[in-house]
């Protein structure tokens, strides 16, 4: 047997951290009753960091696109995918494809009616448009997927929301004229799901902060294997919230992120391990003058897998 000192036990903590980002990408996927774990010499706290070794690997990808365990549903039937902040709908669609159970949530209402024309054509697939008419938490039915009208947050309320193009935003520039400005219904991802979830993925301009908030109870209770979230400075200073913050509710609930964007210019790419220093990049150029921009000039997608929970889940397919 294969003894570790304990001088090196850290080192191999960071180690079998990095190893999860294979399997993250549908390059490794662990089996049922595999554990790796190791603890930190001393009794330390898992320190606050952002890994690049996706980056650094070449394994990273574009803005939100499509990761291949998605494509080939690597862990079979009845995996729950959550996906907030739908846009066109590539993620959404494609895991209900590949045989996953999906809940996607989208705020804007003409993304909405376009998504659900394409739900409603697809056997198993459910809209709800009013979540209040709902028994909640979500009483899913087996093999169905359900396209959900609304916003979410850190509790039920109500929120700002510019429908700009296909995504929207509730991260609002100052010139936007208060007429194109409309009133969104939001509920806590606490209150719709209460069960293991797969993959949670994020894409709310500048709001995915506050989702993590509202779904608090999901993190403590319950097993999310692994989060996909955007970081935009500018979207989230709209908010007041910085990157650091996001940062550190994620890794308060387990996860371990990695930057994973390899298409960005402009001096805007990270290889290091500090979340502080992350956060400098991505605040670099932004001032008063991009009060007209939508976008900051420099963000990162972060892919966070759970390092302090197992997630069981469906039964493994053979790959």
């Amino acid at each position: 047997m294969l003894m570790l000192q304990p001088s090196i036990i850290s080192v191999v903590t960071v180690s079998i951290v990095s190893l999860f980002a294979g399997y993250l990408l549908g390059r490794y996927e662990n089996r049922a009753g595999r554990v790796l774990s190791a603890t930190v010499s001393g009794g330390q706290e898992r320190p606050l960091m952002v890994s690049p070794l996706l980056k650094d690997l070449g394994c990273g990808w574009g803005n939100m696109q499509i990761p291949n365990l998605i494509k080939k549903n690597a862990r079979g039937t009845r995996s729950l995918v959550v996906d907030i902040g739908l846009d066109a709908g590539e993620e959404f669609f494609h895991a209900v494809n590949a045989g996953f159970e999906v809940v996607g949530f989208e705020a804007n209402p003409g993304s909405f009616q376009k998504l659900a024309s394409k739900c409603k054509a697809i056997p198993m697939c459910q809209v709800i448009e009013n979540i209040d008419q709902v028994k909640l938490p979500l009483q899913r039915e087996h093999g169905t997927s359900y396209l959900i009208q609304g916003a979410v947050g850190k509790e039920r309320g109500t929120v700002d929301f510019f429908p700009d193009g296909p995504t929207g935003t509730s991260s609002i520039p100052k010139h936007i004229p208060t007429e194109k400005i409309i009133q969104i219904p939001v509920i806590s991802l606490d209150e719709v799901i209460q069960e293991d979830v797969y993959i949670l993925k994020i894409d709310t301009q500048g709001f995915d902060y506050f989702v993590l908030q509202g779904a608090r109870n999901l993190f403590q209770s319950f097993t999310v294997r692994q989060v996909i979230t955007e970081m935009d400075a500018l979207l989230l200073g709209r908010n007041n919230v910085k990157p650091v913050d996001h940062m550190s509710q994620l890794h308060e609930y387990g996860m371990q992120c990695f930057t994973a964007r390899n298409d960005m210019g402009r001096g805007c790419t990270y290889h290091g391990d500090s979340v502080n220093e992350l956060s400098e990049m991505f605040l670099q150029g932004i001032s008063q003058d991009t009060e007209t921009r939508i976008a900051a000039p420099c963000w990162d997608d972060l892919v966070c897998i759970n390092v302090a929970k197992v997630y069981s889940g469906a039964v493994v397919n053979p790959v």
